[in-house]
């Protein structure tokens, strides 16, 4: 990434970082998730990419008026249509690296996400549990999609903001680097460092806190009628968890408003493993976001690689 920026961008120059961190972890994310690696011109790619951030600005405000304004609809053309076709077209490239898995599968060998899901499903089907019903194909079609879109994004916002802090504070830059320099020495990182980088992973950590990138969380629905402490809530209700009021409330954290990656360490210096209650930047309870750990330790891994 770093070159290609030096490439097209040149040195002492301003210039948007979005698709530079997007195009990195795209090609994270589809090593680990379909063996398939993503450069710059990939088709695929360009269509992932502009449904993820690219549609926005194109769509705009239009969008809001087609979807709230019934009547806009008959003098508009949908504004979501160029989405709809790139979405079916992503249906049948996935499709396709699915079905070729699913052909090649081998329970003794797994060579990716794509293959770690078809494990599931033949599992469950062994195994006559009830989540076969649902581990059929086309839902996990989908749900590939749905990791690879929400993986890239998410990453790609959480990379930004790690760069704008290091820019901003330039005494947490030199921190990182002496704690990756002693403990890499140089080398590439690897997983199995992450544990030895206490520092960095409480940076990390603070800046999935005091930025976090889905600050409501994704929304939940009530299954029965309850009771949320002192409100009775009934069934299929929506409920939204405010995930970055959570983190940012006073109750729960000291100096809340500020940036301080030390209160994720002990008095040691050590990285404390287990998350305060109010911590909560993938989610909480039975649907937390899958990609949690797999979210930190690639920011953590490009991380020390830039470093």
């Amino acid at each position: 990434m770093v070159d290609n920026i030096i490439t097209n961008e040149g040195i002492d120059k301003p210039f948007q970082t979005r698709h530079y961190a997007y195009d990195l972890f795209a090609s994270i994310l589809g090593s680990i998730m379909y063996s398939e690696k993503f450069d710059n011109e990939h088709p695929a790619l360009k269509k992932y990419k502009y449904l993820t951030i690219d549609y926005i600005p194109e769509v705009g405000s239009a969008m809001m008026m087609y979807e709230f304004v019934p009547m806009s609809k008959y003098f508009m053309a949908d504004p979501l249509a160029k989405y709809k076709s790139y979405f079916n077209e992503l249906l049948v490239y996935t499709r396709d690296i699915y079905q070729k898995h699913d052909k090649t599968y081998d329970s003794n060998s797994l060579r990716d996400f794509c293959d770690i899901l078809i494990a599931a499903k033949h599992e469950a089907i062994a195994d006559d549990k009830q989540s076969a019903q649902y581990l059929i194909d086309d839902n996990l079609l989908v749900t590939l999609i749905d990791m690879f879109i929400a993986g890239v994004d998410t990453s790609q916002i959480t990379l930004m903001w790690i760069l704008l802090y290091l820019a901003y504070y330039p005494h947490y830059q030199d921190k990182l680097h002496s704690e990756i320099s002693f403990e890499l020495g140089g080398r590439e990182p690897v997983a199995e460092d992450i544990p030895r980088l206490n520092y960095t992973l409480a940076f990390v950590s603070e800046i999935l806190r005091h930025r976090n990138v889905a600050p409501m969380g994704v929304f939940h629905k009530t299954l029965a009628d309850c009771k949320l402490g002192d409100f009775s809530v009934p069934r299929n209700t929506q409920v939204l968890v405010h995930q970055f009021g959570i983190m940012k409330d006073a109750k729960y954290w000291t100096n809340a408003d500020r940036f301080e990656p030390e209160r994720f360490l002990d008095e040691h210096g050590q990285f404390i493993q287990t998350n305060p209650t109010a911590y909560m930047p993938f989610g909480c309870g039975r649907r937390i976001c899958p990609g949690r750990a797999l979210a930190i330790n690639d920011e953590l891994l490009v991380l020390s690689i830039k470093f």
